[in-house]
């Protein structure tokens, strides 16, 4: 599919994105398949991405979250990031 806007080529990179008040119910899902946030490298990466508001199923996801200190917050979220993503936030307001 041939699209004028859109090209094949690299880019330069994917900055500062906030995805608000998205929410995820797990308790009736038989598959949970992860998001992917996947820079290309290091000068084509992602960075400043912003959940705010995300929830998984009743619970509110954010730095601030109570939790074992041993775990990371994107530990209770099904999402893939790779070595080329920077500064990815999760947030409640």
């Amino acid at each position: 599919m041939h699209n004028e806007m859109w090209s094949a080529a690299l880019g330069w990179a994917i900055r500062n994105v906030t995805f608000k008040n998205l929410s995820l119910c797990t308790r009736d899902s038989k598959t949970i398949n992860p998001s992917l946030i996947l820079g290309y490298n290091e000068a084509q990466r992602v960075e400043g991405v912003t959940f705010e508001n995300l929830k998984i199923d009743d619970k509110v996801i954010s730095d601030q979250m109570e939790k074992p200190r041993w775990y990371m917050v994107s530990d209770f979220v099904p999402l893939f990031i790779n070595e080329h993503v920077k500064n990815v936030k999760f947030i409640a307001s």
